[in-house]
């Protein structure tokens, strides 16, 4: 039952993921490297051979190797056959613990799996995993508490583990609500780890917005006091003074469409007791607004960034974006702990593109990824004030769910996944290098 269970919501996941496919883009010439480069990309694997897919993984640095949590962890061999090296006979997995939650990988990208945690009600749909300060790894997961999962957006309850180790704490349940939680990625926001706290935002159905802070080891959560349509595509930063800032996305009118969209935001200055106004901080030019990433630096400066769908053209659309299509990445920047902002201009116009994937490295670059499944590509550029040329990946079959994160030495990793068929698909691993 579990492995059926399994691969289903896998397939599910990944044919969503899939259908976010886009058009024609003209390749660059990547042979010059001006601040850095990937290295060519391979699949992830286990020391026996078997490639790995990690859904949505979040990429973290574990001593000198690279820590990538997803839950569920599959492993195929080389005729796409799974197989579950966790379980005694490899052929079948008959509990949640002998499905790996975890991945332990070096700069080759061979990796040795860990086990999910003990005391599983149900499938941990969406794990989303930080390192703290101190290196801890915390992750947060939704879970119908039932198997199989009946929902692949909405969840009953959010819940809480650590890695103590190299294995996962047991699981601990820190939301349970008649109204649903909407645990998919476009309605909850990353963890925040910072001096010692954790925060997060999660989408309640008829609610809007709920706050979680988890300060000396207990979890408050406060409804986000904003209007409760304001939930799309939540990020947040925490800047020294325990301000706690916001970016989401809200719906603008307007005369031709219903799906215009800015970025707003607000922010708290009590724990997640009060919040400001919500306030619209992009330009009409730079909207609709798709996939917002807010981050803050050690002097407390925030940088936004987002997708801008656009028409072929290059023209504002006035149609919803699902999965890819034209359009910009937009940027701006706030040092007065987002009482303004200053704006950038945007990258090229990108033909198609979507899953749009930031990380700010200590010296200030941004680093984005984006998918062209149709294409068989992976869009990379790098933001420094300004937009670099943006990098094609020949990254396929069909790839889908780039994720960004620091790995082994505190170098860039990037990760996504490709589709060999709907049964069948692998995570690929790259490195970012200083150019030499």
């Amino acid at each position: 039952m579990l492995v059926r269970s399994v691969t289903t919501i896998l397939a599910s996941a990944c044919s969503i993921a899939v259908a976010s496919t886009a058009g024609a883009q003209k390749p660059t010439d990547t042979a010059r490297c001006s601040r850095g480069r990937w290295l060519p990309p391979r699949p992830l694997r286990t020391h026996e051979g078997y490639t790995i897919m990690a859904p949505r993984a979040s990429v973290l640095p574990l001593n000198r190797n690279t820590l990538f949590t997803a839950w569920p962890i599959l492993t195929y061999d080389s005729t796409g056959k799974l197989v579950f090296p966790l379980a005694p006979d490899h052929a079948k997995a008959t509990g949640p613990e002998q499905v790996a939650m975890a991945a332990i990988a070096d700069s080759d990208g061979e990796a040795r799996l860990l086990p999910s945690p003990r005391g599983l009600l149900g499938f941990p749909l969406y794990l989303e995993a930080s390192a703290s300060d101190a290196g801890v790894v915390h992750a947060l997961f939704g879970s119908d508490d039932s198997m199989p999962a009946t929902s692949l957006i909405s969840v009953r309850s959010v819940w809480y583990t650590r890695m103590e180790g190299e294995g996962w704490a047991v699981p601990e349940r820190i939301l349970t609500s008649e109204n649903r939680a909407l645990f998919s990625p476009s309605y909850r926001s990353l963890i925040v780890a910072r001096s010692g706290v954790l925060h997060a935002m999660v989408g309640m159905e008829a609610e809007g917005l709920r706050y979680l802070r988890r300060s000396t080891d207990v979890w408050t959560l406060r409804h986000v006091g904003i209007q409760r349509d304001l939930m799309g595509y939540p990020s947040i930063a925490v800047l020294s003074t325990g301000r706690v800032v916001l970016i989401v996305q809200a719906g603008v009118l307007h005369p031709l469409t219903s799906s215009m969209s800015s970025v707003d935001v607000t922010w708290s200055d009590d724990d997640g007791v009060s919040w400001t106004v919500p306030r619209r901080i992009s330009d009409p030019a730079a909207e609709p607004v798709y996939d917002l990433h807010l981050f803050a630096d050690e002097q407390d400066a925030l940088y936004a960034f987002w997708y801008q769908a656009t028409d072929p053209d290059g023209t504002p659309t006035l149609r919803p974006m699902f999965g890819a299509a034209p359009g910009r990445v937009q940027a701006a920047e706030s040092t007065d702990g987002g009482e303004t902002w200053r704006h950038f201009p945007p990258s090229v116009l990108l033909p198609n593109a979507g899953e749009l994937r930031l990380l700010l490295l200590p010296d200030h670059t941004a680093l984005a990824a984006l998918a062209n499944a149709r294409d068989d590509q992976i869009i990379t550029m790098s933001w420094s004030g300004r937009w670099s040329t943006p990098e094609l990946t020949s990254a396929g079959p069909q790839p889908f769910n780039p994720s960004l994160g620091l790995g082994g030495a505190q170098r860039p990793v990037l990760v996504w996944g490709i589709t060999h068929r709907p049964d069948w698909t692998t995570t690929m691993m790259t490195t970012y290098v200083p150019c030499r």
